[in-house]
C-alpha cells in the first residue's frame, strides 16, 4: 500500500509536493523559498546568482578547452618534429 507525505511550509503553510511515505503517511515542514528569503536574508548567497556564476564559468572554461584544442591542431607539421 502506497503512503503519500505531503510536505508544506512551516512558515507560510505552502503546500510543497508530495512524496512517498514509505509507509508512513501525513505531513512533513520544510521552508519555502519566498519564507527562506524573507526570514534568512544575507544568511546564504543567492542561488540564482551562484548558480549563474558556475555556468559562467563552465563557459570559460570550455572556451579555453576549445581554444586549446584548436591551437593543437594549428600547429605545422613536419617542422622539425621526429616521426
Amino acid at each position: 500500500m502506497k503512503t503519500i507525505l505531503k510536505t508544506v511550509c512551516a512558515h507560510c503553510r505552502k503546500p510543497m509536493g508530495e512524496t512517498d511515505g514509505e509507509g508512513i503517511e501525513g505531513n512533513s515542514h520544510s521552508i519555502c523559498e519566498d519564507c527562506w528569503y524573507e526570514r534568512y536574508p544575507g544568511l546564504y548567497p543567492d542561488w540564482q546568482q551562484s548558480l549563474e556564476a558556475a555556468v559562467e564559468r563552465v563557459n570559460m572554461a570550455r572556451l579555453v578547452w576549445r581554444i586549446a584544442l584548436l591551437e593543437e591542431n594549428m600547429k605545422p607539421v613536419g617542422c622539425g618534429d621526429k616521426p
